[in-house]
C-alpha cells in the first residue's frame, strides 16, 4: 500500500532532463571549442582504456592553440576502438546533426 502511493506520489513530480557534461556556458564562449571538446567528458576513461596517455588527453583537452589537425592525428588512432560506446553516442549525434559530419558509416533520411 504504502509503495502503491510512494509511487503515485513520484508520478506527479514534473521533471525536466537537463542533464549535461559539457563545460559552463561562460566557459564555453570564453575559449576556443573544437571537436575534442565533445568526446571530453564520459569518454576520457573509454579513450585511456583505449590506450590514450592521460597526459595526451589532458592536452587535447586543455591545449587551445593546439591545431585541429594535431588533435586529430592524436585523437584518430583511438577513436575506432571508443566509436561505438554509448559514451561516444551524444557526440557522435552533435557532430552529425549539428554540424553535418557523420564519422561512422550512416545513412541520411
Amino acid at each position: 500500500m504504502i509503495k502503491s502511493e510512494i509511487l503515485k506520489t513520484l508520478m506527479d513530480v514534473p521533471v525536466i532532463d537537463a542533464h549535461q557534461h559539457l563545460p559552463p556556458e561562460e566557459e564555453l564562449v570564453s575559449r576556443r571549442v573544437d571537436f575534442f571538446l565533445l568526446f571530453s567528458t564520459y569518454c576520457r576513461a573509454d579513450l585511456c582504456s583505449a590506450g590514450m596517455e592521460p597526459a595526451v588527453y589532458d592536452r587535447l583537452r586543455n591545449d587551445q592553440d593546439m591545431p585541429v589537425e594535431d588533435k586529430w592525428k592524436a585523437f584518430s588512432p583511438f577513436y575506432p576502438m571508443v566509436k561505438y560506446g554509448s559514451y561516444a553516442k551524444p557526440a557522435l549525434i552533435w557532430l552529425r546533426e549539428v554540424l553535418g559530419y557523420c564519422l561512422v558509416p550512416c545513412a541520411r533520411p
